[in-house]
């Protein structure tokens, strides 16, 4: 095998790509308008997947049998209501659409409350509860009293 001269390896060079440009002007503004609205709507089919689910219970008698103690409101609780009220926002129960109207807190055994809210725009002011772990605030899931 011979020696090889620098003159005499061919160079193998690739060939020139061209080089797409960066959105600009109106392109730019689509390209951001369409990533704004892509993040958007994953962010609230998140938020819809993960929303408490409703249930339709057999009768109220549930409340009644529950040993319920009135609990004040505290920052944790002040969070637990937000959390609840933009969850009914985006999954209300079947014919139960409107705003919550905070009533009271009360503490269940084990280790979990029930925020009693009043749907204001319901005719009779109907109560959705929301059953909620108090470690950590995880809406467990809520019902409509009286509304089955």
């Amino acid at each position: 095998m011979g020696e090889r001269s620098s003159e005499g390896v061919r160079r193998h060079e690739l060939p020139s790509v061209p080089m797409t440009r960066f959105p600009q002007g109106r392109e730019l503004a689509k390209f951001l308008a369409g990533a704004v609205a892509l993040l958007i709507a994953g962010s609230v089919a998140l938020l819809w997947f993960q929303a408490a689910p409703f249930r339709i219970l057999p009768s109220s008698e549930w409340v009644l049998k529950e040993q319920m103690e009135q609990i004040p409101v505290d920052e944790n609780i002040k969070r637990m209501i937000s959390r609840a009220q933009r969850d009914y926002l985006l999954r209300p129960g079947r014919g139960l659409r409107g705003f919550l109207s905070f009533k009271r807190a009360v503490r269940v055994p084990p280790n979990d409350v029930y925020l009693v809210f009043v749907l204001s725009t319901h005719p009779y002011d109907a109560e959705i509860y929301y059953r909620v772990a108090l470690e950590d605030g995880t809406l467990l899931w809520k019902c409509g009293a009286g509304t089955y």
